[in-house]
């Protein structure tokens, strides 16, 4: 019901005052009439506290999903974890901080659920949406970088891992031994496909 509509419900007496009645406003044996209107409405809301809670929550248990390789139901959980921080107007500045945080850790999370079933395309989304919030987070670079790579797109990969490089000096060591993993997989490909044309046309 909108504000404002008007609905009627009769109830039997048998439901009602019975024989006895209520008098003198209700004579025995009556039917009862009732007219409700909605005067107002109004959305009962969590706090931000609350929605910070069930978000952590729900995100540990996509963790013990994900460790226990319940691929299914760690992105259930990691997609209502995120569902629970989406609608955070009127947050304090010191809850926006720990909702971005949470947002690019379940984000990150989900992004390594969906490497782990191949479904590479949606990893990618959901390391995208992690590094608008955190653009030079190294794990999450790593991931897209894994996920483009997967899909045959080396020169793409390698750009990200520089990226992650340059944002990320201190784990250089790391970082180049996956340029160096990524290049290696581009040159196989390469050399794959030139045998299966020559085969083609020879």
């Amino acid at each position: 019901m909108l504000v404002g509509e008007k609905s009627e419900f009769i109830c039997d007496t048998s439901l009602g005052y019975g024989e006895i009645g209520n008098l003198p406003e209700v004579p025995p044996n009556s039917n009862l009439r009732f007219v409700v209107e909605v005067l107002s409405q109004e959305v009962v809301r969590k706090s931000i506290s609350d929605m910070i809670s069930q978000s952590e929550t729900l995100k540990e248990e996509g963790n013990k999903s994900f460790s226990l390789q319940d691929f299914s139901s760690a992105i259930s959980s990691y997609t209502a974890a995120l569902d629970s921080i989406s609608d955070t107007w009127g947050a304090e500045i010191y809850e926006s901080l720990h909702i971005q945080k949470l947002k690019v850790a379940v984000n990150s999370n989900l992004a390594a659920v969906y490497l782990k079933t191949d479904q590479l395309k949606e990893a990618i989304v959901s390391c995208e949406n992690a590094l608008f919030l955190e653009p030079d987070n190294l794990k999450v670079l790593l991931r897209l970088a894994k996920a483009k790579s997967g899909l045959g797109e080396a020169d793409v990969a390698v750009d990200v891992l520089k990226r992650a490089l340059k944002a990320n000096p201190s784990d250089a060591e790391l970082i180049e031994k996956e340029i160096a993993r990524v290049s290696k997989l581009k040159i196989l490909k390469i050399a794959e496909e030139k045998q299966m044309y020559s085969r083609m046309f020879s």
